[in-house]
C-alpha cells in the first residue's frame, strides 16, 4: 500500500519513475503493469517478513554472553574444562576451552566464538 501511495505522489508531482528496463512506473494505463508492481511489492514484503524471522529465530536459539545467566554458564563451564585432567594430568588449553565453547552454542557478542584473552580473564573473575 505504501508502494502504491508512493507512486501516486511522485505522479502528482509530475515525476516520471523508470525502472533500470525503462519501464514507465508511473503509467497508470495498463492495468497489467499495476497489477506485476503490486505483486513485485508484495514478494517484496514476504521476503523481508521471511529475513526479519529468520534472524530472531537465530539469536533465540544463539545464547550470547551478554545475558548475566550465558555468562555464568559459560564460565562455570570454562572453569570446569580448566581442570587437571585426572587421567594425563595436564590443562585443556584457552583455545581448546573456547572450541568447546563454541561447540556447546556459547559466543561473544558479535555471535563470534570468545578468544583465549577473555577465557583467562573469565577464570580469573
Amino acid at each position: 500500500m505504501a508502494q502504491e501511495f508512493g507512486i501516486v505522489l511522485v505522479t502528482q508531482r509530475g515525476v516520471r519513475l523508470l525502472t533500470a528496463n525503462g519501464d514507465d512506473l508511473t503509467d497508470t494505463t495498463d492495468p497489467s503493469r499495476k497489477m506485476m508492481r503490486q505483486v513485485a511489492g508484495a514478494f517484496a514484503e514476504y521476503e523481508k517478513t521471511r529475513l526479519v524471522e529468520k534472524l530472531a529465530a537465530a539469536r533465540r536459539r544463539t545464547p550470547h554472553l551478554n545475558s548475566a545467566e550465558a555468562l555464568q554458564a559459560a564460565v562455570a563451564m570454562a572453569r570446569r574444562l580448566r581442570r587437571v585432567s585426572p587421567k594425563t594430568g595436564e590443562r585443556r588449553s584457552l583455545r581448546k576451552i573456547s572450541d568447546e565453547l563454541k561447540d556447546a552454542g556459547y559466543l561473544n557478542e558479535c555471535g563470534r566464538p570468545c578468544n583465549p584473552n577473555s577465557i583467562k580473564l573469565m577464570l580469573e573473575s
